[in-house]
């Protein structure tokens, strides 16, 4: 079973920061919460190296209700980026930046639309997931 941790590595956030103002403009308003998830989750067989995740008012509900709040889900984040901790730790720090960059392309917020979408390698066309 997976287990999250919240990343306390200065040096990650750095690097996510820079990546948004360098080549995602459209997240610079974005609340993205880092996480370490190990063991590393897999897809399809396939070991996950990292994955970005749309943090939803339901989900922003459950954790103030659980937590003595209102439950109205106004929360502190719009999504979570997942490191696989495993993974990352044999990464050098090209590959790191070019996995974050890789996550931070699914994540899209434009005014009060957030969503992840899948983005086609080759046509750059996004879907949402």
């Amino acid at each position: 079973m997976a287990t999250w941790t919240p990343c306390d590595d200065p040096g990650v956030r750095k690097l996510v920061d820079g990546l948004v103002g360098a080549h995602h403009p459209h997240l610079a308003e974005a609340r993205i919460a880092i996480l370490w998830v190990d063991p590393p989750p897999k897809a399809k067989g396939q070991i996950l190296w990292g994955r970005m995740s749309l943090i939803t008012h339901r989900t922003h509900a459950l954790l103030e209700a659980a937590q003595g709040g209102d439950g109205q889900g106004g929360g502190v984040y719009d999504f979570a980026l997942e490191l696989a901790s495993e993974v990352w730790e044999d990464l050098t720090p090209d590959a790191r930046r070019a996995l974050v960059d890789h996550e931070l392309s699914h994540a899209w917020i434009r005014g009060r639309e957030i969503k992840v979408v899948s983005v086609d390698p080759e046509t750059g066309e996004k879907t949402e997931r």
